[in-house]
């Protein structure tokens, strides 16, 4: 047979081929990084569901100082001749006019919704004077969901700080 070397594989010649080890990968390579892709994979989904919960609650925190400073500025304003109020309701946020939220003039009402993975407690009511910007009362509004808590402090001068 000269110079030429023949395999016999099953009815099928193999003639000329370079070596028997053809290059690639096994099985086992194959699996290792396909788990450590796995696990790679969901350390990341953890830590973004991790990252959503906080970001709901600091989004509703946010939400809520903004309301509360739109509603002091308000009343420094003296918009409507009336003091200024912030309400936090069971499901929305309510931003009323008048001396207390069960005594406010319900057509100048402004409702905005809250997220419903978010619990809060706390006081629920601030009223701000016109004019003053003073608030009724002090107090905190406290946000959470379990895992993670903020709150917002409101003092009787009516400032609105959070942490």
């Amino acid at each position: 047979m000269g110079g030429c070397e023949r395999k016999n594989l099953g009815g099928f010649t193999r003639q000329n081929f370079p070596s028997e080890n053809l290059g690639g990968f096994t099985l086992i390579e194959l699996l290792v990084v396909l788990a450590i892709i796995a696990i790679i994979a969901g350390f990341g989904v953890f830590v973004s569901f991790d990252f959503y919960r906080s970001l709901v609650i600091t989004g509703e925190r946010d939400t809520a100082v903004a309301l509360l400073r739109r509603a002091r500025i308000r009343a420094l304003n003296n918009a409507h001749e009336m003091s200024q109020g912030f309400y936090v309701a069971t499901t929305t946020f309510v931003l009323f006019q008048g001396p207390s939220y069960a005594s406010r003039t319900a057509a100048f009402d402004e409702i905005f919704p809250r997220s419903s993975g978010v619990s809060v407690s706390g006081s629920s009511t601030f009223v701000f004077q016109n004019l003053s910007g003073s608030s009724n009362v002090s107090g905190t509004i406290s946000f959470g969901n379990g895992r993670t808590t903020t709150s917002i402090d409101i003092n009787r001068e009516g400032r609105v700080s959070w942490r």
